[in-house]
Formats: C-alpha cells, sequence, structure tokens
C-alpha cells in the first residue's frame, strides 16, 4: 500500500525526481557481438534486409486461421457482441472491394499520378490491383471493424496505416501526407453500439470538393459522394469526426475515403468467399501455434485469396525520432509473421486464449502483440469498452473477476503498460478499504491470468512488488521491444520464479543481440548504483569461489565489457523492419554496416551469465517514454514554438513512477504587454505563472495528442546554451533539480 500511496503522489505532483543522466551515443565503429543465444540472422547485412529469411506472410497465415476455423468467436467488440473469423474475414473481403471501388473512382477523377516514382506502389491495369503497394489509413479504433479494414488493406495487396484516436487533426494530416495515402478507411466511432444497421460507405469525390459542392449520387458499390462538410473540430475522435477526417484529407491531398460498416456479429455468421474456404479444406491447413505451412500449401492460399509475397509492405507505424518528426515505420507480411512466430512460442499462445485489449491500435504493443499474436494463435481478442476517461481499471477488474465466477470466459492474458498496472492496484488498494470481498475476487482473478505482461516504458520495481504483494499472482512478465523491432528481449514465461523485476529478459526465439560502446565519458559514469550493486556481487562471489575481486570478465572491470556493457543495444532479425518511410538517409543511420540494428538504447547485464539485460535508458536525450507512449520532444519543442508568445522552448524527460517518465517544458516567454508590479512577491510570481502554464497546457491540448503534452512548464528569462547555442539537455535537469528544491 505504501508504495500505491507513493506512486499516486508523484503523479499528482509537478516535484519529480529530476536529474536523469542523458547517455551518450555509440563510437564509431566499435559494436561486437555478444549475444547469449545465436537465432535465426538474415543472410543480407545490408540495412534493411532483416527480414528477407522470413519465408512467410502474416496475413496468409491470418486468413487460414480463419478459413479452418470460421465459427470460432475472433473478437468481442467494446459492446460485448462476438465476431468469428468467418465473418472477420467475410468482412473484410466486402471492404476490400469498397476500397478499391473508392480508389478507382478517386484515379478517374484525377489523372494525375499521385505516387510519381514511388517503388512501392505497382499499380496493374486491373482495377484488383489499383491499390497494390498503396497506402490506406485505417482510424484506429478498437473493435472488429479495425481489423477487418487493416485485412481489407492487405487482401488489396496494400499497405495499412493506423490513425491515432486521439491525434490532432493536424497530427493526422501529417501522417495522411507523409505515407502518402490513397484511401482513409474511417472507421466510425461515435456509432451506437448496438446500431444494427450498416452505415454508408463514402468516398470522398475529388472534383465534387474542389467545386464545394454536395452529391448524393450513388457511385461505384453504392458509395456517396460527399464534398467536405462541417467545422474544424480539434480531434478525429467523438463528435464531428468524419467532418474532421476530411479536413485532414484535404489538407494532406487524400482523395478517398471509405466508411467501414459494422462487422456481422455471431448471431449472423458470415463465411469467407469460397476460394479461400476450399484451399484451406483441401490442404488440411494446419493452424497449430509452432507449426508452418508447406511452400506449396502456402503458394495456393495465397494465390486463392490474391495475396502479395511475405517481402511486400504489410504495415506502418508512426513513431517519434530524434528528427522531431514522427517517422513512418515499415514492417513487411514477412517481418510480422516472424515477430508473431517469435511470441507465440516463447509466451506459448494458444487457441483457448482471450486477451482482454486495452492497449492503442496505432502502437507495436497494441497491434502486434496483443492483436495479431492472438489471431495468430487462432485465439480471442476482447477489446474493453471505450472509455472516455481512457484505461478504466475498476471495468477491467470486473471483467476479470466475471471470468473466474463463470458468468463470462475467462480472460487468461492480459497486457499493459506500467501506468495502466499502477492504476490497477490503487483500484485494488481503494477496494481493500472500502470493498474487501471485491478485492479479494479481483486478486483471485488476477492469479487466474496464465500471463500478464508490461511493457512499452520500464515498470518501477516497486509496482511488480506491489502486484505480487496486493494479488498474490506471478510477477509480472516484463519485455523490451521498439516498434523498429517488435519483441527482442523477454524474462521467461516459465518459471515465473525466473523473471527478475527491473531487468527485461534475454533474446527471444529469432533474435541476435550486441553492443556497442558507449562514449567513454558517459559509459563510465553510467548506473553507479546498479554499478556498485555489481562490484558487491562480484566481490561476493569471488570470495564464494576463492578467486581475486575485479578479475578478468568481472563486473567490477574498467572500460568496455562487450559482454556485460553498460552498452548501446543493437539488434537482428527477421522480425526487424525494412526501413523508415521516405527516409533513405535515417534508415541508412540506423543500422550498422553489419546489418544490425542501432536501437539507441542503453543496456547491461543483470547477471553474470549475461541471461538477462536491464535497460539504463536512451542514448539519445530527445525521446521520452511516457505511459508507454514514445514521444520525441524536438517534435513537442517546434508546436509550442508556434504560439505566439513562446520565444525559445526545451522539452525534458524527467523520471516518474507512475509514468515511467514526463516531459517538463523550460520555456522562456515574450512580454504580454502587460503591466508588471515591480513588487510582485513571491505569491503573485507563482499565480502568475500557473496562469500561463494553464493557457499553455491548454493550447497544447488543441495542436497535439494528450500524452504530448509537457506535465509540467518551467519560465526563465533565457535557456542556457554553449558556445555553439546548443541546450545541453543534461545540464538543463541539473537546473530543473536546483529549480525544484531537489525534490
Amino acid at each position: 500500500m505504501l508504495a500505491v500511496a507513493a506512486l499516486a503522489r508523484a503523479t499528482a505532483s509537478h516535484a519529480y525526481a529530476y536529474g536523469a543522466r542523458r547517455l551518450g551515443a555509440p563510437a564509431a565503429g566499435a559494436a561486437r557481438a555478444v549475444s547469449s543465444r545465436a537465432c535465426a540472422v538474415s543472410r543480407d547485412a545490408a540495412p534493411g534486409g532483416n527480414n528477407a529469411d522470413a519465408g512467410e506472410a502474416l496475413a496468409a497465415r491470418l486468413r487460414a486461421v480463419a478459413a479452418a476455423t470460421p465459427d470460432r468467436v475472433a473478437v468481442v467488440t467494446p459492446g460485448g457482441e462476438e465476431v468469428t473469423f468467418g465473418s472477420l474475414l467475410a468482412h473484410a473481403e466486402r471492404v476490400a472491394g469498397s476500397l478499391r471501388a473508392a480508389a478507382v473512382a478517386s484515379t478517374r477523377t484525377d489523372g494525375d499520378d499521385p505516387d510519381g516514382d514511388d517503388p512501392d506502389t505497382h499499380a496493374g491495369d486491373d482495377d484488383v490491383d489499383v491499390l497494390r503497394g498503396a497506402r490506406v489509413a485505417v482510424s484506429a479504433v478498437p473493435g472488429a471493424e479495425f481489423v477487418a479494414a487493416v485485412h481489407a488493406a492487405w487482401l488489396c495487396g496494400a499497405i495499412a496505416v493506423p490513425i491515432a484516436r486521439g491525434h490532432s487533426l493536424d497530427e493526422t494530416a501529417y501522417v495522411l501526407k507523409d505515407a502518402g495515402v490513397a484511401v482513409f478507411a474511417l472507421v466510425p466511432e461515435s456509432r451506437e453500439p448496438d446500431d444494427p444497421s450498416p452505415a454508408p460507405e463514402l468516398r470522398v469525390s475529388p472534383a465534387a470538393a474542389s467545386a464545394g459542392e454536395e452529391t448524393d449520387d450513388a457511385g461505384p458499390s453504392g458509395f456517396v459522394s460527399q464534398s467536405h462538410v462541417g467545422t474544424r473540430p480539434t480531434q478525429l475522435a467523438g463528435a464531428g469526426e468524419h467532418a474532421a477526417a476530411l479536413e485532414a484529407m484535404e489538407a494532406a491531398g487524400t482523395r478517398a475515403m471509405v466508411l467501414v460498416p459494422p462487422a456481422p456479429k455471431k448471431k449472423k455468421v458470415s463465411r469467407p468467399s469460397r476460394a479461400v474456404a476450399e484451399t484451406a479444406k483441401e490442404k488440411s491447413l494446419d493452424v497449430a501455434v509452432g507449426t508452418r505451412d508447406s511452400d506449396a500449401t502456402r503458394s495456393e492460399t495465397i494465390k486463392a485469396i490474391g495475396f502479395v509475397s511475405p517481402t511486400d509492405g504489410a504495415l506502418i507505424i508512426y513513431t517519434s525520432g530524434t528528427t522531431g518528426s514522427p517517422k513512418g515505420v515499415l514492417h513487411t507480411h514477412a517481418s510480422l509473421y516472424a515477430q508473431c512466430a517469435s511470441l507465440c512460442e516463447a509466451w506459448a499462445w494458444r487457441p483457448d486464449d482471450r486477451v482482454y485489449h486495452c492497449l492503442p491500435l496505432h502502437h507495436i504493443h497494441g497491434i502486434v502483440n496483443a492483436l495479431l499474436c492472438a489471431h495468430f494463435a487462432g485465439a480471442c481478442v476482447e477489446f474493453a469498452p471505450i472509455s472516455p476517461r481512457g484505461f478504466a481499471p475498476r471495468t477491467t477488474w470486473s471483467r476479470l473477476r466475471d471470468g473466474t465466477d463463470g458468468s463470462k470466459p475467462p480472460v487468461t492474458v492480459f497486457m499493459g503498460v506500467p501506468t495502466m498496472y499502477v492504476m490497477l492496484l490503487r483500484a485494488l488498494a481503494g477496494a481493500a478499504e472500502a470493498r474487501p470481498r471485491e478485492a479479494a475476487a479481483s486478486a483471485a482473478a488476477a492469479r487466474a491470468l496464465r500471463l500478464a505482461v508490461s511493457g512499452s516504458a520500464a515498470c518501477p520495481e516497486p509496482v511488480m512488488r506491489e502486484w505480487e504483494r496486493l494479488t498474490g499472482a506471478e510477477t509480472l512478465l516484463e519485455r523490451y521491444g521498439m516498434t523498429e523491432t517488435g519483441m527482442v528481449l523477454s524474462n521467461p514465461l516459465t518459471p515465473a520464479s525466473a523473471r527478475v523485476p527491473g531487468t527485461v529478459g534475454a533474446p527471444l526465439p529469432g533474435v541476435q543481440t550486441k553492443l556497442a560502446p558507449l562514449e567513454e565519458e558517459i559509459a563510465s559514469a553510467s548506473a553507479p548504483a546498479a554499478r556498485e550493486t555489481r562490484a558487491t556481487s562480484d566481490e561476493t562471489r569471488a570470495k564464494k569461489n576463492g578467486e581475486k575481486p575485479g578479475g578478468p570478465g568481472s563486473f567490477g572491470s574498467p572500460g568496455f565489457d562487450p559482454k556485460s556493457g553498460p552498452g548501446e543495444l543493437l539488434v537482428r532479425g527477421p522480425g526487424v523492419f525494412a526501413r523508415y518511410w521516405n527516409r533513405p538517409e535515417a534508415t541508412s543511420a540506423a543500422f550498422a554496416e553489419d546489418g544490425f540494428f542501432r536501437t539507441g538504447d542503453a543496456v547491461e547485464a543483470a547477471d553474470e551469465k549475461g541471461d538477462s539485460w536491464r535497460v539504463l535508458g536512451r542514448v539519445s536525450a530527445d525521446i521520452l517514454k511516457t505511459g508507454g507512449f514514445k514521444v520525441s520532444a524536438l517534435e513537442v519543442e517546434a508546436k509550442l514554438l508556434e504560439h505566439p508568445r513562446v520565444r525559445e522552448v526545451s522539452v525534458v524527460g524527467v523520471p516518474d513512477d507512475a509514468y515511467g517518465e514526463v516531459g517538463v517544458a523550460v520555456a522562456a516567454l515574450e512580454s504580454d504587454g502587460a503591466e508588471r508590479n515591480t513588487k510582485e512577491n513571491d505569491e503573485e510570481k507563482r499565480k502568475r505563472a500557473d496562469a500561463e502554464a494553464s493557457a499553455l497546457r491548454a493550447w497544447a491540448r488543441g495542436r497535439m495528442a494528450e500524452y504530448k503534452v509537457p506535465r509540467a512548464f518551467i519560465f526563465v528569462e533565457a535557456i542556457p546554451r554553449n558556445a555553439m547555442g546548443k541546450v545541453n539537455k543534461k545540464s538543463l535537469r541539473a537546473e530543473l533539480d536546483l529549480l525544484s528544491g531537489g525534490d
């Protein structure tokens, strides 16, 4: 209870533990192999060639599962309705037809080629291929419609681009334009879940839009042409989402939209097309985890559904980068297949699993770990009810209890970010005082979970310990991964006693790792507390074994140790992404000469065998991980500088028990022209600063996602800079520590 109370205080307060260190970039050409597991490695060492050996196509696998088990429940919607694999695939086929029709209509209206010499666009003469290689945006609204729309894009040979629910209009327009999206598959969020009537499918007619006219003429496949309508809202979710999407499309130059209709529920089971079903039946596709279809079977399946090759693009997820603007991370069907196969093996996914899905669908954690892996294994994904307040811990506890008392199917898998577990623990601690029987039932439900995973940010050890203490459940399984790589490291599934809080485990199947040295002055000063612990451990071990402390290979040895670090983690394997979208220079810089991807994270061995790793932090100070989201400080700074009163600003990340890290903006403001009392006392200055901070925060919330808005603002006359005019964020953190009184 003490840990939960401390975390609650830390979250509510602006007095954070300042002074987080900055880790340096690796020395050029200094990487050495240190992987404890020699796994499948790409033959092609060139940047982006990591997935060349993964000869499986994810979408073909998922459609084979659907064809082989059409009556099995694939999705439970936020409203509680069940959708089978067969209905999901049949719906995807219908949506795919709508996507093609919208694309054909838009290209016939405008004869210009939107992609030019884009190598990822392979338009054919046949309308079936009109979207092959093109990008299809899908609004990431939890439910069967999102899943079907992603599958529909893949049926068209297109690349799916999830659009975050909470992003502003500007942020959405940026993704649409940067990805060169051809069609926006909008999943309505405001439609009532029990509404049985299908929504109309809409496309934007460029001619009508440019003329500013509204039309309701029936187009191809029953489409309704419609021009841009409505006023400009600040967010896509909620009221005005359709109008907001149209405006974002107009700003980005996206030509067509399809409004995805509701998927048929279990009471009306649909079947996939005969081609897919017969292929699965004739070939007796084995969809058990860990099996692989033969080359002939896979080829026939792909041919039957008109699919693409494993090396074709499948998914672009946008992630923040050190350039300040989000970068599109392109994964192929092969790399996604490799990620799912690796996790299904390591975490023993099985068809009778049911995951309670509470994660965003525009992140690797939510879309691959919790969604695609479940369907890869033939398991059920139950989406949590959509709440305007975000994650709902009491609703989550209630659903978990329903699975143990028999009123609903049991949930076997739960995945969350550390902030979610903090909220669950707070709710459980509160229930223990007010409703002890409910709290006891919740704890029993936690113990009944087969697998509870924490990721997307480091989980504080007090949270891990409090989870064990309050629930009596096994230690949370913590893992490490990135958008670019999928999951890389993981604590073991079994035995649970081998999981070590504060560590992220060993390389997953199919993953190869090694370390690159950090800058000498940074490496020698990194993680002093951890290094002191290691030295003590070395001394104890040496005495026990009759050795001299500090001998060769010991943790106490000075300098870079390629077997224990600290060093920058480098990764290679079939699950690594192909490239950054339209950023060849960034792609090249992200890979070492031997094809290993530079993660930008510093790690060190957590034990003497090198079987488990501890993440020390980002090599770059410009990436923040807050509440499971990755945020570019430079992107936030660029947006804040658009405010007329912000003269200069620097955003830094500071540690936070509940969120892992939170952003603090240090800003110098232009005068607002108001007369100031030259004898203003400290209390008056504080009130004025609070008012200015509140106004800036409100302004920022209308222009960026909530998780990107700095948690605190500190106002200064000028931001310290070096002789080159650059801000030293390490020094700035030290200044913040002084400003906060060292709290």
